[in-house]
């Protein structure tokens, strides 16, 4: 059984390989970058705003 198991393991692992190196299409991924870098940079404006508000009023 076990060299059934062996036998057949060669041929899946040569074509799971195969399709490991597919090409993936990452036009739409592109179009993106601008728009991700925005939100990111919204949430870190709005992040530093919450801090410097909580560091004045525990000054006051």
């Amino acid at each position: 059984m076990t060299k059934l198991k062996a036998l057949f393991a060669v041929p899946a692992l040569a074509v799971a390989s195969v399709s490991a190196h597919a090409a993936v299409d990452v036009t739409a991924l592109d179009g993106t970058k601008a728009d991700v870098a925005l939100v990111g940079a919204a949430v870190f404006a709005v992040l530093i705003a919450v801090a410097g508000f909580k560091y004045i009023r525990r000054l006051l």
